[in-house]
């Protein structure tokens, strides 16, 4: 017997209908998937952030998930800890093409341009989705900052009124947004405080609110990665203790303090000026092969991270 291309099709829907829904070991096998690629970049994703990105762009593709799905996923959390910077790796590594909106396209002066702008955005990205006919997926970076409520005795500007009510419609109508038809495309937004945000915004149906706290392994995971081709293995060990109290982004502001140091040993016998439009040309006489992270130099960039963030008890952001 011959079995052709839409036999083989309709068994496999068959037999999918059968085995019933995918089982918690084979989602986070799914994961699994997303974990793999820590392994060949320079960014690192935990597999809590992992799994609640995954699934929660799939349940917005899904035929029949996403009528009921909400369509907004919101990430709260504290400054530093990564959350877009995940965000957009994982769409990456899920082959999710991203539109995003920019802070600065949701603080524009002109009255009704940030949610024209918001409205613009998923209109392209649904335009893509059906044309390319890849997913896509709207992101919006620091929410909170653009249409929350500081202050007690304000009811927020027109220019904020006006986004609240566009991402509200998108929300409940994702098919036909400002009167043209779309396609489905699920929305990502990170936020720091989402207590500041309208409340109808963010009820089920419309948002799923999720907190993104990392563990003290997840930071020293994530700062190995991001200062691990500068170290050694025993000079990272030593830095373990530090993940208790520090975020990501103070890992990234050591590097940032390593390199300054390393780059102040290799030009203090060479003419500044000198070294600067080396620098400025990329001659490979200023590459920094051979230097090594002493451990002054690593005791140094240490003491000057913890004084900041002591001094300002908050994450580099």
């Amino acid at each position: 017997m011959v079995t052709t291309k839409h036999d083989e099709i309709s068994y496999l829907s068959l037999i999918g209908k059968m085995r019933g829904p995918l089982t918690e070991k084979e989602i986070l096998t799914g994961v699994d998937s997303i974990i793999d690629g820590n392994s060949d970049s320079d960014i690192y994703i935990s597999r809590s952030f992992a799994r609640r990105v995954l699934l929660h762009l799939s349940k917005n593709y899904h035929i029949d998930f996403s009528s009921a799905a909400e369509l907004i996923l919101a990430i709260t959390g504290p400054f530093g800890v990564g959350k877009s910077v995940m965000v957009m790796e994982t769409c990456r590594r899920l082959g999710i093409k991203v539109h995003r909106v920019s802070v600065t396209e949701l603080s524009s002066e002109w009255e009704g341009q940030p949610a024209k702008a918001v409205a613009q955005k998923y209109y392209q990205a649904s335009k893509t989705q059906i044309e390319e006919k890849i997913p896509c997926c709207l992101v919006i970076d620091d929410v909170d900052l653009a249409i929350g409520n500081f202050s007690e005795f304000s009811s927020g500007t027109k220019n904020t009124q006006h986004l609240i009510n566009v991402i509200m419609e998108i929300a409940d109508n994702p098919t036909l947004v400002c009167g043209h038809k779309t396609a489905r495309v699920p929305i990502i937004m990170t936020a720091n405080d989402l207590s500041k945000v309208y409340g109808a915004i963010t009820r089920p149906r419309r948002m799923r609110a999720w907190t993104y706290q990392p563990s003290s392994k997840e930071v020293f995971d994530i700062g190995c990665r991001i200062i691990g081709d500068i170290l050694t293995n025993e000079q990272l060990s030593s830095l373990q203790i530090l993940s208790v109290n520090w975020k990501p982004a103070h890992f990234s502001q050591l590097k940032s303090i390593f390199q300054e140091m390393m780059l102040e040993s290799q030009c203090s016998s060479v003419n500044a000026k000198e070294y600067v439009h080396a620098a400025f040309q990329k001659n490979p006489a200023v590459r920094l092969v051979g230097l090594e992270m002493t451990e002054d130099i690593l005791f140094v960039a240490i003491d000057e991270v913890e004084r900041g963030r002591i001094a300002t008890k908050k994450s580099y952001v």
